[in-house]
This record gives C-alpha cells, structure tokens and sequence, in this order.
C-alpha cells in the first residue's frame, strides 16, 4: 500500500511538471513573438524615417534659391545617403531575414518540443490512468485479501483462545491426575502390590511357581524351567531318576502325578486347558547316559480335549535330536495326530494289541511308537524310553524333559 501511495503521489507531481512546462513554454512563444513584432517595427519605423528625409531635402531644394552646383552637391550627397540607407536597410532587411529564418527554426523546434512533450504528456495520462486503474484494481484485491485475513485471524485467535482454554483445563486435570498417581505410587512403594504371573514368561530362575493363566483364573502349580536364554517354559513331564512310576491309568494321566521338583506328568486336562485357545510351542531335551545332549523343538503344539481323547498335534520341526512325532522314524509309527492311550484306555491303532499294556505308560501310540519317552527308566529298560532318531537298544536316556511356552 505505501508503495502504491509513493507511485500515485510521483505521478501526480509529473502532471504538475508538466503543466508548469506547457505555461513557461507557452510564456516563451509569447515573448519571442513580441521580440519579432518589436524588431520588424524598429525596422519598418527606420525605412520610414529615411524616405521622409529624402522628401524634406526635396522640399527644402524647391524652396531654395536654385543653385545649381549647391543643388547638384546636394543631391550628391543626398544620393549618397539614400545609398547608405539602402545598404543599411538591404543589411537590417538581411538580418532581419536570417533572424526570421532563426526564429521561425526556434519556433519549430519549440512547437517540435511542445508537441513532443504534449504527446509525452497524453502518454503519461493515459499511463497514470492505466496505472490508477492497477493501483484502485490492486487496493480493492488488497482490501479485500486484509478483510479475508482479518476474519481469518479473528476466527483463529477465537480457536486459539478456545484451545488455550481446553489445555488449560487439561493441564489442570492433569494435574490433578499426576497427584493422584503420585498418591498411588507411593502407596504401591510404601505397600507393593503382588501381580500374579499368567504364564513362566517373568521368572528369573527355574522353580515351582503358581501361575494365573485364562483358564486358570485360580492359579495352577507349575514348574518353570529357565534355559540358558533366559525363556521360560512350562514343564509338563520330566524323568530323571525312575523314582516316579509313570504305568499309570487313564484318570491319572488326565489329573497329572508325581513331584514337581523331581519327575512327574502335568496332567492332560491342564495341558489341553493351557493350548486350547492358542498352540504352544513344545521343547523336548534328552541327555543319554554317556552325556550325549539332544533337543527338539516344535513350533506348534496342543492336544484335544478329552472327548477327542486329547489327540497330539504338532508342527514345524527345527533341534538336533531328530523328528519322530512328525515323521514315522521307526515302522511307519506317526504321533501327530494319534489319541493318547493308557493300559485301561487302549486308542491305539493296533488291532487286537494294547501297546499300552505292552511297553507300560501313557502315549500318544500308533501302531505302538518311534519315540516313547513314558516308558519303564533305567539301563535294564533302555528300549522303553527311546527316540528312534538318537538311540538304540544298546542305549537309552538319563534325562528326558518336555515344556511348552
């Protein structure tokens, strides 16, 4: 805007200018006029006074006494002057003329400059009017972009201020917030509260822990076995020292049995109960006798649940024992996807042979087992705790463990 009024304020100064120079022009042709009027008057006064001269001696002749030689002398003299008046009067005419011509050439080159500048001035007028034309046309799109700008800037300094507003509420809230959470912090510092683990997930050593999962809102005693990668598992059988006799019956199977901190079976019903809504993943670890050490890990494990006679299923093998629930290892005996069978539930697919019966324990049989490991323990009973991958008859297990996580 000021640029605009700095623009509108130099060409109005132009136009003043300009009408200044037409008057002193104008004020020049003038007076140049009347110094040609004056001179030709000087001139024309000058050729006059000569002739009346001229008629006066003539007159003053006729009246004298003639005298001839007196009248020839005059007349001499008299026509000398007349042709120095001539002469004078042919050079004032000449200079006269080359004034004139002068003149007439100022004239023209002043009438040149005026028409010149005249034009210039026409230019200027219709350029300021061009320009006052942009400058109303950029004052209205400025007046009217502040006028957007001002309700814009009004309704955000409103937001703003609402907004200052909220947060100053949320703050306050906040605080109070804090203070209530600082109250409770420091009770839970003064008086910890104890939150129950759902799963060996949060131990820090191997032990019997009682752990809350979803399906055991009350807890259920487990034993976490913390490996060397600080995970925790589930222990859900371990054989270690034959002192747990794992011949056992269908009901016992499903409850679980023996000690926790030496060999046991977890129970059936728990392990269906703790893979039903989401598959584990199942670790297997076996040391034989000569302190050989062999691992097997599956991805994905569950079983069924009782009425689908707790059916075995696993899935993506990876370790260095071998697999042999996945894959028969031995006479086409599979365990994936085989009914668990004990001497008094016999679910085998043997016809006419409890498998159960024969080897002693709990399985999930097929047409009896590539890998075995509820079997009698001890050297004298190598081939009835076995994986067919990593053992012979010659040789068998001083440790087996089974967890899941």
């Amino acid at each position: 805007m000021r640029r605009l009024d700095r623009i509108e304020k130099n060409e109005e100064d132009l136009g003043a200018a300009l009408r200044i120079l037409r008057k002193d022009l104008k004020e020049e042709i003038d007076l140049i006029l009347k110094d040609i009027s004056a001179l030709s008057t000087m001139i024309t006064g000058s050729s006059g006074q000569v002739v009346k001269h001229d008629e006066e001696q003539v007159s003053k002749t006729h009246q004298a006494p003639c005298d001839c030689g007196d009248i020839v002398s005059q007349y001499k003299n008299l026509m000398m002057a007349f042709k120095r008046e001539k002469s004078e009067n042919t050079m004032l005419r000449k200079e006269f003329r080359e004034m004139k011509k002068q003149h007439d050439l100022e004239i023209r080159n002043v009438s040149e400059n005026i028409i010149d500048m005249d034009s210039r001035l026409n230019n200027a007028e219709k350029t300021y009017a061009v320009c006052q034309k942009d400058i109303n046309h950029a004052r209205s799109y400025i007046n009217d972009g502040l006028m957007h700008l001002n309700e814009s800037f009004t309704n955000r300094s409103l937001n703003t201020l609402q907004e200052i507003s909220r947060i100053t509420s949320d703050t306050a809230k906040l605080k109070t917030s804090n203070e209530i959470l600082k109250n409770i912090t420091d009770n839970l510092t003064r008086h910890p509260i104890f939150i129950p683990p759902k799963s060996c997930g949060s131990v820090f050593k191997s032990g019997e822990y009682t752990i809350y999962p979803d399906a055991f809102p009350q807890g259920v005693k487990v034993y976490c076995y913390l490996e060397s990668t600080n995970e925790g598992w589930i222990v859900i059988q371990r054989r270690k020292d034959g002192s747990v006799d794992f011949n056992r019956t269908w009901a016992d199977y499903k409850a679980g049995f023996g000690n926790l901190s030496g060999e046991f079976w977890l129970g059936n019903h728990h392990t269906y109960q703790l893979t039903k809504d989401k598959p584990k993943q199942l670790r297997i670890d076996m040391e034989m006798f000569d302190g050989t050490k062999r691992y097997a890990l599956y991805s994905e494990f569950k079983i069924s649940s009782e009425s689908e006679k707790y059916k075995l299923h696993v899935a993506g093998y990876t370790g260095d024992a071998g697999d042999c629930l996945l894959t028969a290892c031995a006479d086409e005996n599979l365990h994936n996807g085989r009914s668990f069978s004990t001497f008094d539930r016999d679910n085998d697919r043997s016809s006419g042979y409890c498998c159960a019966c024969q080897w002693g324990g709990g399985w999930w049989f097929d047409h009896c087992f590539s890998a075995y490991l509820n079997g009698k323990y001890g050297k004298e009973y190598t081939y009835e705790i076995t994986w067919y991958k990593i053992t012979t008859f010659s040789a068998s297990f001083k440790f087996v463990q089974m967890s899941m996580r």
